[in-house]
């Protein structure tokens, strides 16, 4: 399959792939399959709500590794995370890698003196 951005080539035309308001997570929520029809539109990607008031999810732990997607895969949570650290380690250079772990770090508690 052959992806121009997210979506592969030919699913929306151009003027809606722009218009198209996106969130990114590691996945789709329940609550949200709940409340909203949700559909799939490619790997790792949705359409919440109705057709003609939609917005795109994409679902950052379903998407497949590849480098046009990087900026997505970041959102990445668990072992999809662990996947991706060690897909994306070979591909972008160890300060970049570093920089986005940094966004993982755990904030330390504070001690007790």
């Amino acid at each position: 399959m052959r992806f121009t951005g997210i979506l592969p080539d030919g699913l929306l035309p151009a003027w809606k792939r722009r218009a198209l308001p996106r969130d990114v997570a590691s996945h789709v929520s329940a609550i949200i399959k709940k409340r909203r029809p949700v559909t799939l539109v490619a790997p790792g990607c949705y359409r919440i709500g109705p057709d003609w008031l939609s917005t795109f999810w994409i679902a950052a732990n379903e998407l497949p590794l590849m480098d046009e997607l990087v900026p997505f895969l970041v959102a990445r949570t668990g072992q999809s995370l662990d996947a991706f650290v060690r897909w994306v380690k070979t591909r972008r250079p160890l300060p970049w890698l570093l920089r986005v772990l940094d966004h993982y770090r755990c904030p330390r508690r504070p001690t007790k003196t």
